[in-house]
């Protein structure tokens, strides 16, 4: 291993070297100490905010309200897919063969599991337009819904 600076002297650490080395340690142990505090109070804030939107959207759902609208902005109800991939050969055959019915499996059958969804979502939500519920692409399993809200400054 060649090294360019082989050949240059070097003064050996000198006590103000040590001590600022010292000092960032300590610098660092300390950042690293209070990240960790802000990190568990982030974590506290995260478990009462899912519990304050739960109670938000429980209500919402309570009183069939798909948004409401006060001095705070605006809070939404938003429902998310969440669909796995089929996991064994025969889903999977069943949900290729779908594919290729559909015209559209080259465009498919190497998709990341965003778009995955997406397509799913738009699938599902087209065959309830027609008035067909619990309808999932075959060798899909049905997506589980996440529902959250969302909230508009106003």
């Amino acid at each position: 291993m060649e090294n360019a600076y082989w050949d240059v002297e070097t003064e050996a650490p000198t006590e103000l070297t040590i001590k600022e080395l010292n000092r960032l340690c300590t610098e660092f142990r300390e950042i690293k100490e209070k990240k960790a505090e802000l990190e568990k109070e982030i974590s506290s804030l995260n478990a009462q905010n899912g519990g304050i939107q739960n109670k938000i959207l429980e209500t919402l759902e309570e009183f069939g309200m798909k948004n409401f609208t006060g001095d705070f902005g605006t809070v939404s109800q938003k429902k998310n897919y969440s669909v796995k991939h089929p996991k064994d050969p025969f889903q999977k055959t069943a949900f290729f063969n779908y594919l290729k019915e559909d015209g559209v499996f080259e465009e498919m059958v190497t998709v990341n599991s965003r778009t995955f969804t997406s397509w799913v979502k738009k699938e599902i939500e087209a065959k309830e337009e027609e008035g067909l519920f619990g309808w999932c692409p075959p060798g899909v399993d049905a997506p589980e819904i996440i529902k959250t809200i969302s909230l508009r400054k106003s």
